[in-house]
């Protein structure tokens, strides 16, 4: 299932034709990453990816790789601006 609310932050738009794209987010938001290490943010993160052809191969990686991009920043930007 594909976590919409979180993709649209991104400002990511999925076609139809893609098929199946399974983006699971287990870190709803900004305030419960800065508790999460970076290996924690890759075991509470899923994608399953099904494609009809190497266009829609081609779209499917853009998203999952902007996607992850956009989390790892953010999760960098909380690591490093955190208290110690």
């Amino acid at each position: 299932m594909v976590n919409s609310a979180i993709l649209a932050q991104h400002g990511i738009v999925l076609r139809q034709s893609v098929g199946v794209l399974l983006l699971q987010a287990k870190i709803a938001d900004l305030e419960s990453m800065k508790k999460t290490t970076f290996q924690e943010l890759d075991q509470q993160s899923l994608i399953a990816l099904s494609f009809t052809d190497s266009q829609d191969l081609a779209i499917v990686v853009r998203v999952a790789l902007k996607y992850f991009c956009d989390l790892y920043s953010h999760f960098l930007f909380y690591a490093l601006n955190r208290p110690w």
